[in-house]
């Protein structure tokens, strides 16, 4: 690896991760607020003037989990974008994947805004299940199109973009959409953030007893990252075919 591809990297991660950490600490320290047990469990202070540096050492490993577990979608997002638009490889896209996304991102914050305007309790918990079953289906929707019937089309993007970057010409071209994709990233973490917190916030503020929380919790973030550890089954089969190439 050259030294400007590690600079490159480092750039990139560092942009895509550092916003998500600050923002997921704050967004851990708001759920363990709503919960005195889970907070002392992960040996949080529960007065702030009782924070040391130890404290806030472990609540930014905390934001940066939290950041890049909420992060899993995108990866999902990635390995079907071959499939997203129409190309000269790909001349039947997903269809109807624009309000598909729209509804995706208007339905977890139009129906509890709705809900709250209309003074119908538990707007919150109502919410964060329609955010956390959209966001699902969409990834259900990638994952099933990438295994089955868009597998070859998957293929023939990946050959094809590969053709493409080995040409000179196309380098700046290319510089440019990955620094406007890694940016891109940064801020779509923080939305993907948004809602993983909307299902956590409900569990943490009932008055269901810990284990059972606790429970829930684990439950939750398994079914969020299931879609993104089926990736790794993908890879290795792009993997596999690499013999016939």
């Amino acid at each position: 690896m050259s030294s400007k591809s590690e600079n490159n990297c480092w750039e990139f991660y560092g942009i895509r991760y550092a916003q998500g950490t600050v923002i997921g600490a704050a967004i851990v320290y708001l759920l363990l607020s709503q919960n005195e047990p889970l907070k002392r469990l992960l040996f949080i202070p529960d007065d702030p003037k009782d924070f040391g540096m130890a404290h806030l050492t472990l609540l930014a490993i905390y934001g940066l989990t939290f950041c890049y577990i909420s992060s899993a979608h995108i990866l999902v997002l990635h390995a079907g974008r071959g499939l997203l638009f129409k190309s000269a490889i790909n001349q039947n896209p997903y269809k109807g994947i624009l309000p598909r996304m729209l509804a995706m991102f208007a339905i977890p914050i139009g129906i509890p805004l709705l809900l709250m305007t209309l003074k119908t309790i538990d707007s919150v918990g109502f919410g964060a299940i329609c955010s956390y079953s959209c966001i699902l289906y969409m990834q259900a929707l990638v994952i099933i199109s990438i295994f089955g019937s868009k597998w070859k089309k998957s293929l023939e993007y990946y050959q094809e973009i590969i053709k493409k970057r080995k040409i000179i010409d196309n380098a700046e071209y290319i510089e440019s959409y990955r620094h406007m994709r890694e940016h891109g990233n940064s801020f779509l973490i923080v939305v993907f953030q948004v809602f993983l917190s909307f299902p956590l916030y409900s569990i943490c503020s009932s008055d269901w007893e810990t284990p059972k929380q606790t429970v829930y919790i684990l439950a939750t973030i398994f079914f969020w990252i299931i879609p993104a550890a089926s990736i790794w089954a993908y890879a290795t089969r792009i993997e596999s075919n690499l013999q016939n190439l």
